[in-house]
């Protein structure tokens, strides 16, 4: 069975990263706390990291491995996190490998704007075989005399 970028990065615990990007932990016991980083004011620290690896935020509810971590610090997807902490890629993620947010919106507006030119032509297509129904049987009362 071939290993995975995720398998690679079980064994990274959450507080080494934490610890790598700067953030203070204070040890109690075997667990690290410390102040939640993911855009919640903490006056004492709310995050906890356990010997497992794993962290949980008791404020905000964040939890998970130490890729989940940095792809929520950083703000960039799993798999990409995965890779920075493998040591594959470099330590800056640029987000133009992914469609902003403003082309997203772009797109649905272009896909919207297609769809309603077509339902336009649908609408107009029954108008005009209304019409040519109304005509046919308007000559065919005149026909027959009714």
């Amino acid at each position: 069975m071939t290993e995975n970028i995720f398998d690679r990065c079980r064994g990274i615990p959450a507080y080494e990263v934490a610890q790598r990007e700067g953030i203070e932990l204070r040890k109690h016991g075997a667990r690290y706390w410390a102040k939640c980083p993911f855009g919640h004011v903490d006056k004492t620290p709310s995050l906890v990291f356990f010997p497992d690896g794993g962290y949980k935020c008791f404020s905000c509810g964040a939890g998970g491995d130490a890729v989940s971590f940095l792809a929520r610090l950083k703000g960039v997807p799993p798999l990409v996190a995965a890779t920075q902490l493998a040591g594959g890629a470099p330590a800056h993620y640029t987000p133009r490998t992914q469609p902003s947010e403003y082309q997203k919106n772009h797109d649905i507006e272009s896909w919207r704007r297609e769809k309603r030119l077509d339902l336009l032509d649908i609408q107009a297509d029954a108008n005009e075989a209304m019409k040519r129904r109304v005509v046919a049987l308007q000559e065919s009362d005149a026909l027959y005399g009714r």
